[in-house]
């Protein structure tokens, strides 16, 4: 029998994303191919029991889920106003990603998916494109680029052009590279010397972080 190849797949969440996460799996199970073998990693702080039994019922022949609640090393991010997404409210979740390279050392390559989404082809498509030298594939955020104020604020304070702004929901990571970068740790440094005032804290500094070593990738 040929050992189908493993693609690691990252969501993060707490109790309020589950049901979103449980859709998010399903349509990647029912548009996945069956030439690999699909190893969801739920990253995750606090969530109860009920929640990780529905997850876990998702699991079937080339999906497997595992769980692994972030405890340590998150002492550093705490709820001030400037790590509030949109300045509006403070979740830790949203930072588990920048994580994920130093977490999971046996991997070079990954993909993160946002919780609250539908998956409407085969994953494994994403997975396979070539990364090269670049940190991340990501596509561009057309959310921002028609706002005056997002624009300035992206280019003036985050200082990535409005073109080359990515949306962090979708990312294709070269985890191997990261951690090369000690990309975590300098993350920490930034945030935790310069408290930066942001208005999508995980967004901005991945894209402060690795603008000119991001692949772009198709929107679709």
């Amino acid at each position: 029998m040929i050992e189908k190849t493993n693609i690691p797949i990252f969501f993060t969440i707490d109790n309020q994303y589950a049901p979103y996460v449980s859709c998010a799996i399903s349509s990647m199970i029912e548009n996945s191919s069956k030439q690999y073998h699909y190893k969801i990693y739920i990253l995750h702080q606090n969530l109860s029991q009920g929640n990780i039994s529905k997850i876990s019922s998702l699991q079937c022949e080339n999906f497997e889920i595992i769980f692994k609640e972030m405890k340590e090393g998150m002492e550093l991010i705490t709820d001030r106003v400037e790590n509030r997404l949109r300045c509006d409210y403070f979740t830790l979740t949203i930072y588990f990603r920048l994580f994920i390279a130093d977490l999971f050392p046996e991997y070079d390559k990954g993909i993160y998916i946002d919780s609250d989404i539908i998956v409407t082809g085969d994953i494994s498509e994403l997975y396979c494109h070539e990364l090269g030298e670049n940190l991340i594939g990501a596509s561009t955020d057309h959310s921002i680029q028609d706002i005056p104020e997002l624009v300035k604020y992206v280019e003036q304070a985050v200082g990535v052009k409005r073109q080359e702004y990515i949306n962090s929901g979708v990312l294709l990571m070269n985890l191997k590279a990261l951690r090369e970068k000690e990309f975590s740790k300098k993350f920490l440094e930034l945030l935790t010397t310069y408290h930066f005032d942001s208005v999508a804290p995980d967004q901005d500094y991945i894209n402060a972080m690795c603008n000119q070593k991001i692949l772009y990738l198709n929107e679709e």
